[in-house]
């Protein structure tokens, strides 16, 4: 006898899928409701600068009341919109 024998989740007359797609269906579903509602999720950007532009981007950051994140964002926003392009 085995040791690791496995017993079936599901009894008899439990409704369980009959078919491996039934269930990759279902999952699918549920994965595509869940990205529905939620926002999606921002992808990090690391990159390394000098030391005095580092200090510099932190000052204009605070003259103008933003964090660094929302400046960098800013200008990347401005460099890659479809309005920005044309004018090239």
């Amino acid at each position: 006898m085995n040791k690791f024998q496995l017993n079936p989740r599901y009894a008899a007359d439990e409704s369980a899928p009959s078919k491996p797609i039934d269930l990759i269906a279902g999952a699918t579903f549920v994965q595509s409701q869940a990205a529905k509602s939620r926002p999606e999720k921002p992808i990090r950007l690391n990159l390394d600068i000098a030391p005095a532009v580092h200090r510099l981007l932190k000052l204009y950051a605070l003259e103008n009341g933003m964090s660094v994140s929302e400046v960098v964002r800013s200008l990347i926003d401005g460099l890659v919109r479809p309005e920005h392009q044309q004018r090239r």
